[in-house]
């Protein structure tokens, strides 16, 4: 029975080329957009998902825009504006700040240009984020501390144990030297 459907239908397809054309690529288009749209809002409605509660944290952003140019939006604020926020919003319990830097990093004689990031000393304990050692409310308390992801570990030490090792961090003209990695300075990326 089954075969003669199939039969019928590839007749009326092969009679009506031009109105079976429309039908399906109708279905399509319209398949097509149901699964653009379901893929989007899945997106959105993911977004920091990965945070341990992240139903309570949210980020400032700003819409600057210059004169004939459109809104641009963009994740950053201007740098007293979270304080500011968590001083006279009684809402805002904590905050922390996170700002990419492109720094050379060296290690002996080897030198990496990589996009490095500076953090509020409550980072870890804010975002709940994991570490592989240590404790997240005191590994960037001290202002030469250094937190490693297991894969920039590796990339710069290789197999080797980054502890008591030096790192020069060096930014534009000023350059900072940090002191030894100490053990509670390790931690898992979450990428």
């Amino acid at each position: 029975m089954f075969r003669n459907y199939l039969v019928i239908a590839l007749r009326n397809i092969a009679r009506h080329k031009l109105y079976s054309f429309i039908n399906i690529a109708g279905l399509a288009v319209g398949l097509a957009c149901v699964i653009f749209i379901t893929l989007f809002v899945r997106d959105e409605l993911s977004f920091d998902k990965w945070l341990p509660n992240s139903d309570n944290l949210y980020r400032v952003d700003t819409l600057p825009q210059l004169p004939g140019t459109p809104r641009e939006h963009v994740s950053l604020a201007p740098f007293p504006l979270p304080a500011l926020m968590k001083d006279y919003l009684p809402e805002v319990t904590a905050m922390t700040r996170l700002w990419p830097s492109r720094m050379t990093v060296q290690i002996g004689e080897r030198q990496f240009l990589d996009e490095l990031s500076e953090a509020d000393p409550n980072f870890f304990t804010v975002l709940g984020l994991p570490l592989a050692a240590g404790d997240p409310g005191q590994v960037l308390q001290r202002p030469d501390s250094l937190v490693l992801s297991q894969s920039l570990a590796r990339k710069y030490f290789g197999s080797a144990d980054p502890v008591g090792r030096i790192v020069t961090v060096n930014r534009g003209s000023c350059g900072a030297k940090m002191r030894p990695v100490r053990p509670w300075h390790r931690c898992v990326s979450p990428a």
